[in-house]
């Protein structure tokens, strides 16, 4: 959103830049699972896990906590339907999370 940008990946390694990518910082995930989809609104962020994970925080926040957890098979992909529903990517198909995303 505007000049700020998440880049996340393996291990739930996580960082993000308030600056157009300038600087960065790390974000404490808590997890060493792979990081496979993302989302930013106005004030927070969230990640979601191959492990079924469901990370959320405020921009500034230096740790997540978790928001959500779907388990089951592995997550592939994950996108926000809106603040409260993320649609999960797995195997066997799409499901919906129910989540509480900050604002």
């Amino acid at each position: 959103a505007g000049s700020q940008v998440l880049a996340y990946g393996l291990r739930g390694s996580a960082f993000l830049s308030v600056d157009e990518g300038r600087n960065w910082r790390r974000i404490d995930t808590g997890t060493d699972a792979n990081i496979v989809g993302a989302g930013m609104q106005a004030s927070g962020l969230w990640l979601a896990t191959q492990k079924g994970e469901i990370l959320a925080g405020e921009l500034s926040a230096t740790k997540l906590g978790v928001a959500a957890s779907a388990p089951g098979a592995d997550l592939y992909g994950a996108v926000a339907i809106d603040a409260g529903r993320i649609a999960a990517a797995r195997l066997n198909g799409v499901s919906t999370i129910a989540v509480r995303l900050p604002q």
